[in-house]
């Protein structure tokens, strides 16, 4: 299955890590931001710099079967938000986003919070041939590992029955 990991450009070294162990357990990262240098402010022309950044993470996310979104502790002030425009990008192409948040018994109203309204949409969307929640948030690495290892069976499921022929059967 492929994903892309959605996160604070500042915890890179960290997020190459997790995918590294997803990468080990089989899942494919489409997530190139990872991978390559990435950064606008250090790029001679910007402008031109985030254009081709903003493409391939549009590209990125468009391609992948989910999306990953590693959230910041609330005191981290760290606030750019390209995170949240992949979050709904993702949410708009209708592709299931795992919301890993370590963080949220930290958060206001007793962990009740989120970083932001849109992780407590409520509604379906479909995984091979499944309904999958939406938005599943994720409080531990175990959750996240069991919920996309749950929609990677589901794609798995949806290729298998696409492979073989459907004859059907009229009685009268």
């Amino acid at each position: 299955m492929k994903f892309y990991l959605a996160g604070a450009f500042p915890r890179k070294p960290e997020f190459i890590e997790f995918e590294e162990e997803l990468a080990d357990l089989g899942f494919e990262s489409t997530s190139r931001w990872l991978r390559m240098e990435h950064s606008v402010s250090k790029s001679e022309d910007p402008t031109e710099a985030g254009a081709i950044f903003a493409r391939h993470d549009y590209d990125d996310i468009r391609v992948a079967d989910m999306l990953l979104l590693m959230t910041n502790h609330p005191d981290d002030p760290y606030t750019s938000g390209g995170r949240h425009v992949e979050f709904g990008l993702a949410m708009a192409w209708r592709k299931p986003i795992v919301v890993f948040d370590p963080y949220g018994a930290e958060r206001p109203h007793g962990g009740k919070a989120r970083e932001n309204v849109f992780q407590f949409f409520r509604g379906n969307v479909t995984l091979g041939n499944a309904l999958v929640s939406a938005v599943t948030v994720c409080p531990s690495k175990a959750d996240v590992l069991k919920t996309m290892s749950h929609y990677d069976a589901l794609l798995l499921d949806a290729a298998h029955v696409k492979d073989e022929v459907y004859v059907p059967s009229f009685t009268e």
